[in-house]
């Protein structure tokens, strides 16, 4: 997720998922931040 601008929603379903809502909810119960947070903060694109 870092490195890509893939929407977050393509990305759930190359991981398997249901849908965007079922990744979000993984992610965020085993991150504590959702997919959106994590990827601004970690996105090599942002940084200078």
């Amino acid at each position: 997720m870092a490195t890509t601008n893939e929407p977050l929603a393509q990305i759930a379903l190359s991981c398997g998922m249901a849908d965007q809502a079922h990744f979000s909810r993984l992610f965020r119960r085993l991150t504590g931040e959702s997919p959106s947070h994590w990827r601004r903060r970690h996105s090599i694109n942002d940084r200078g």
